[in-house]
């Protein structure tokens, strides 16, 4: 019996393929050592913030039962921990955003109720000292939905002094963060909570003014309260929102009686300094809000005119496309003065921009040239031009995916002229770009990006077999179908249109 030998696959790299592969080969070293340290940053990260949330997690549920005997000293160690973190990651402003952030405001939150608890009044941004902007807000409107948590467990008890210092600390709260303006985002939403808990502490508030004034809240008189080590005994809280903390055989007779003299007023919890310095952090905010819009409206014209500067090219209106794309890089330019300022303005927009811009830049150099621009290259055509502006390695790999998207159009309008050593070449530029990027995507940060181009590469692998089965005369007498779902270029509609 005539055993049947499966013959071994083949490359569907030409040399063709092997010359373009060369060309990325000189950046792709480099990107991946980046990626690698990047990703060995974020581990490294991940494992310290892992420890620091364990602590914070203890210190939280250690306030919510009133143990807080020992909280500053592991408040202490957490702070140096998250200092010691912050000065490893630099000025990466994105790496704190992402990782870092989060582990800030829980620690934040935890020193406000602290210092709620033991002195009666809210610790300032200037006090906590690690926190930036957005973090100490988010953290002061976590606080208020803490305290509404708090504030039910004292209605349970009667502590009508307490529930109304509470209550009116966070109306004040509320009062200057109506002043804010958050857009949609995290801030937006914890502000909603702020509200939420406000009419919490509203109706709790409500419900005990309805208690029958003449009915009073016995307390044995056999035992008196003691007064634990966990209780801290020192400072305002433990004198002014002191539970019941009466002598043996007292009655509260009514409701006004918890309305003492001792009861904490608004500005010593909030102090005037205090709400000047939430106005400065306000003022700060909005200046960035600006700085934020301002990016985004120029970022639309680095996008608009790139996008155009690719129907250019896809036209063969190649000297329109670079001139649109040389006013585009001047915009990107000026934008970079603004991000300079505020590196979280980076991501984004802006962002998005440049990798459009990129795309235009790959396309244009590729039909020019048959050439697949290394991100070194598009660094020198950068520095050539006059921009200062550097690609991140994220933006590159997302201008190659979309790039594969673009010269997958020029492969329809080839194929319309039956050119099939041009669609083969731009199948050679797929399979360079797919496997450039699955070297790099080892812990699938480029996934997404991976996925648009490998479709990308099925449609013309399908277009490169259907034109070769036409061009071998298998197919000659039948209508040619090129299933694709990207649009045809004016080319190839013209053909269809002849076909019919």
């Amino acid at each position: 019996m005539t055993k049947t030998v499966v013959k071994l696959p083949k490359s569907f790299t030409s040399d063709f393929g092997k010359d373009l592969a060369n060309q990325l080969l000189i950046d792709q070293r480099s990107i991946e050592i980046e990626t690698d340290e990047l990703q060995a940053t974020k581990d490294l990260l991940f494992s310290k913030l892992r420890k620091i949330s364990r602590i914070s997690s203890q210190m939280l549920q250690c306030i919510r039962d009133g143990k807080i005997s020992g909280i500053d000293v592991s408040i202490t160690e957490n702070k140096v921990l998250l200092l010691k973190l912050l000065e490893s990651i630099g000025n990466d402003s994105t790496l704190r955003e992402e990782k870092v952030s989060f582990s800030i405001e829980r620690l934040c939150v935890i020193i406000l109720l602290y210092k709620f608890y033991t002195t009666g009044r809210l610790a300032s941004q200037s006090e906590l000292s690690i926190c930036n902007d957005e973090e100490y807000i988010g953290s002061v409107l976590s606080f208020a939905q803490e305290i509404s948590r708090y504030v039910l467990g004292r209605a349970c008890e009667g502590d009508i002094d307490s529930i109304e210092t509470c209550r009116q600390v966070v109306l004040q709260l509320n009062g200057k963060m109506l002043e804010f303006d958050f857009r949609n985002g995290p801030l937006r939403r914890k502000y909603d909570g702020l509200k939420y808990s406000l009419k919490t502490i509203e109706d709790i508030s409500y419900e005990l003014s309805l208690q029958d004034p003449s009915r009073a809240i016995l307390i044995d008189a056999t035992k008196k309260p003691s007064i634990t080590e966990d209780e801290n005994t020192e400072g305002p809280l433990s004198k002014k929102l002191r539970t019941f903390s009466l002598e043996g055989g007292d009655v509260i007779k009514n409701n006004n009686e918890c309305q003492s003299s001792s009861l904490l007023t608004t500005e010593e919890c909030l102090s005037p300094q205090y709400l000047a310095e939430l106005d400065e952090i306000r003022l700060r905010m909005e200046h960035f809000d600006k700085s934020r819009e301002l990016v985004i409206k120029d970022s639309r014209d680095v996008q608009k005119l790139s996008k155009l500067a690719v129907y250019s090219v896809i036209r063969g209106q190649l000297g329109d496309a670079k001139r649109k794309l040389h006013e585009a890089g001047r915009i990107a330019n000026k934008i970079l003065t603004t991000v300079s300022t505020h590196h979280t303005l980076r991501g984004g927009s802006f962002s998005n921009s440049l990798e459009e811009w990129a795309e235009g830049l790959l396309l244009l150099e590729w039909v020019q040239s048959k050439h697949i621009m290394s991100k070194s290259q598009i660094r020198s055509y950068n520095v050539e031009n006059g921009f200062t502006f550097v690609l991140n390695n994220a933006e590159y790999i997302g201008a190659l995916s979309d790039f594969t998207g673009e010269i997958g159009r020029l492969a329809v309008a080839q194929a319309s002229k039956r050119n099939l050593e041009a669609v083969q070449e731009i199948h050679q530029a797929d399979l360079v770009v797919s496997n450039f990027i699955t070297l790099l995507n080892v812990t699938n940060q480029f996934g997404k990006k991976l996925e648009a181009v490998n479709t990308n590469l099925r449609k013309v692998e399908d277009i490169v077999f259907e034109l070769s089965m036409l061009c071998r005369g298998s197919r000659a007498g039948k209508q040619m179908s090129i299933a694709l779902d990207m649009p045809h270029s004016h080319t190839s509609q013209q053909v269809d249109q002849e076909e019919c």
